[in-house]
């Protein structure tokens, strides 16, 4: 099975130089956040951290109307997730508030961060969001909550909690809504535990009724150790409706581990993981020793022939790093040998990978360039990398002017944009939505920009 695996992969990588990627044409590029919703306190107990920080943008394609799409992003440090949401293609677009998501929008706890957004079958749109306090000196008190809409993101119902606010720390929620059930989705997540939080375990929980209600949480990954935090898990439903969930361990070893598990009865128990690959356990960090809060998770795209595709960025120093690709043809039960995307000068990080509905692979990431302690300013691009062969040969393009990392927010210190940013298929390109400091952004610290990605033959 491991040579069947490699076939998607096989051959040789490489990328060829922004000249000769003329044929990738970058359509509709837009700021599509705006001024903050939230000039002021909004009760008690809300933070204002950062007013103006839009970061960590997700999107989402409707599988049956690519001209319906949804951006959802963290406002103002985690005051609350806004969701935009387009019906023609991303050339317009309308914002919208989850009511009772956060004390912003009418809700009891003062953060919600993490959004992630999924479209399933019918008119189903779910929003999977963490709530709860996040205190500067103590560990966060979280819980989960998914919402859902049915108008593509315009209007929500209020958020249900799969897992309340309990005094327990809650992270980093995913949400897949089923492709051919309209009622069914899948959430995932990980508590923290033990002191500094250094442990910790994932879970799956499912709704069957649209997200009224939730199954009890199943344990997708034990790490069986006292040093590893599993991390930014990602559910794929494949075409024979088995769950692909590619996780991401860390702790205290050097580099950190990309796994994957699978699961045949809707979540219920999950096989042995199987490694996919490994990087440093490193961050960016500038000439004057300011960290990036970017650690290496994966994203996961799957094409339409089935291949699953698994990125991550690797950073060697901190005047050289490579994004990586794994895929899987057999549901990923076995993976290719990692192969590279692109070697940089200077530092990559949180990639995004999607597939279109020709096979194009792209993947989406920024690069900080190599740091000068002479120059306040951090040059950092928006690159882009796509492959037509099956992730076999590269070209990459820079797809938006560069913006000043110095001048993002710093969430507990560390420059911040966003633990992810977003990237979708579309039947003949992409979609894509990122954050963007100074001078790029315009309102605040950072805005959140869209962008079409059209490959021409």
């Amino acid at each position: 099975m491991a040579a069947l695996a490699a076939v998607a992969l096989a051959g040789a990588a490489g990328s060829a130089p922004e000249g000769l990627a003329a044929s990738l044409q970058v359509e509709g590029m837009q700021r599509i956040s705006s001024h903050t919703p939230f000039p002021g306190p909004c009760g008690r107990d809300s933070p204002i951290v950062n007013v103006g920080a839009e970061v960590e943008p997700y999107i989402a394609v409707h599988p049956r109307n690519p001209r319906r799409l949804a951006v959802a992003w963290m406002q103002d440090s985690g005051r609350s997730n806004v969701v935009a949401s387009s019906r023609d293609g991303g050339r317009t677009w309308t914002r919208a508030l989850v009511p009772g998501l956060s004390e912003c929008t009418g809700g009891v706890e003062p953060t919600a961060a993490d959004p992630w957004l999924s479209f399933g079958a019918g008119r189903s749109l779910y929003l999977g969001s963490v709530v709860g306090t996040i205190p500067e000196t103590t560990q966060p008190l979280t819980g989960m909550v998914a919402s859902r809409s049915l108008d593509g993101g315009r209007s929500w119902r209020v958020p249900r909690f799969v897992q309340p606010v309990n005094g327990g720390v809650w992270d980093k929620p995913t949400i897949t809504a089923d492709p051919r059930r309209a009622r069914r989705a899948y959430l995932v997540f990980d508590r923290r535990t033990g002191e500094d939080a250094i442990t910790g375990l994932s879970y799956v929980a499912r709704t069957d009724d649209g997200g009224s209600t939730w199954s009890p949480l199943h344990v997708i990954l034990d790490p069986g150790t006292s040093d590893s935090v599993p991390a930014s898990n990602i559910l794929s439903i494949l075409e024979n409706g088995t769950l692909l969930n590619v996780g991401f361990l860390y702790g205290a070893p050097e580099r950190v581990q990309y796994l994957a598990q699978r699961s045949r009865d809707r979540g219920v128990t999950w096989s042995r993981r199987t490694k996919i690959g490994d990087a440093p356990n490193r961050q960016p960090v500038g000439a004057t020793g300011a960290e990036v809060s970017a650690l290496a998770l994966p994203s996961t795209a799957v094409a339409p022939d089935g291949t699953v595709y698994v990125v991550w960025a690797d950073l060697e120093s901190t005047n050289a790093s490579s994004v990586r690709i794994a895929g899987s043809r057999d549901g990923g039960r076995s993976w290719s040998r990692a192969r590279i995307v692109t070697r940089l000068s200077g530092q990559a990080f949180v990639p995004a990978v999607a597939v279109t509905g020709e096979g194009t692979v792209g993947v989406l990431y920024y690069r900080a360039r190599p740091d000068d302690p002479a120059d306040p300013e951090w040059t950092t691009d928006v690159l882009f990398s796509y492959s037509r062969d099956g992730a076999r040969r590269w070209r990459t393009k820079r797809i938006a002017r560069p913006f000043d990392l110095n001048t993002a927010e710093r969430d507990g210190g560390e420059l911040f944009l966003g633990d992810y940013e977003g990237l979708a298929g579309r039947p003949h390109g992409f979609a894509a939505a990122f954050a963007q400091a100074r001078p790029r952004a315009k309102s605040g610290y950072s805005d959140i920009f869209f962008a079409r990605l059209r490959v021409r033959r």
